[in-house]
């Protein structure tokens, strides 16, 4: 596994979870385009470039009291992640949702390039060509 991918991804997870766009914009590449797997209510599913990628986590973190997510799983193909993940998020009124969707990170220069969304680690693996 490229330990350079790995890192950023890492690093990527703790800047969301502490909010800090800033940070995540220092290793999401300018054109990056992102088709999330469970999109928010009210809010776009695909977001494109630094702008659309800042808009929609400034709206996401002021809509719900916590919103973070960890990686659970790792695998490593060509410049390519697939991230098994567990998103937590809380809702104003305390509404909870606790899910696991799945993200192909795509790298380019040490940068994400592409982001793309799935229901689950089964069609993530299919997707890069891999199968469970």
């Amino acid at each position: 596994m490229s330990q350079e991918n790995v890192e950023i991804l890492e690093t990527l997870q703790e800047a969301f979870n502490r909010g800090r766009i800033d940070t995540i914009l220092k290793y999401v590449h300018p054109e990056v385009e992102i088709r999330l797997a469970l999109p928010a209510p009210d809010l776009p599913a695909q977001l494109l470039g630094h702008d659309g990628y800042a808009d929609w986590f400034k709206t996401l973190h002021s809509a719900f009291r916590l919103f973070t997510f960890d990686t659970k799983e790792m695998i490593e193909t060509d410049n390519q992640i697939v991230a098994v993940e567990r998103w937590l998020a809380v809702g104003r009124e305390g509404v909870e949702a606790d899910v696991e969707p799945t993200h192909v990170y795509s790298f380019r220069d040490g940068l994400v390039i592409r982001v793309d969304g799935y229901q689950s680690k089964a069609d993530g693996l299919k997707a890069v060509g891999l199968e469970e």
